[in-house]
């Protein structure tokens, strides 16, 4: 189980730094192709496939390229080849609260789905 932990933490640090940095290579390796993004913008209901919301973190990577860096794992939760994981993740003047679903596929752990909210 802690094999496991630490690769999930592992994976949810590659979307944390790869989304700061704009590393879409490092996005879609953290990734399923063909997960979904869900979630809330200022109140607005958004939905995003992977392709997207790459598009989405190039946009941000290049509008602000001094970003600050402030992202957090706040728990996870495993259980076999399926775990939960809520972070904290600024996103420009923004703080998100996401809750993402991971899976264990073919021995890597991967994001599955990923819901938000700046509220």
């Amino acid at each position: 189980m802690t094999n496991d932990i630490n690769a999930i933490q592992t994976t949810i640090n590659d979307y944390f730094l790869s989304t700061h940095e704009g590393d879409i290579a490092r996005i879609e390796s953290a990734f399923h192709p063909d997960c979904k993004i869900t979630g809330f913008i200022n109140e607005q209901y958004v939905e995003m496939t992977l392709t997207q919301f790459c598009e989405r973190v190039i946009a941000a990577t290049r509008a602000d390229s001094s970003a600050k860096y402030d992202k957090q794992m706040i728990s996870i939760d495993q259980h076999s080849n399926v775990a939960m994981v809520k972070a904290r993740v600024l996103v420009g003047e923004l703080y998100f609260t996401d809750y993402i679903t991971l899976m264990k596929l073919d021995g890597k752990w991967v994001i599955r789905q990923k819901s938000f909210t700046d509220a």
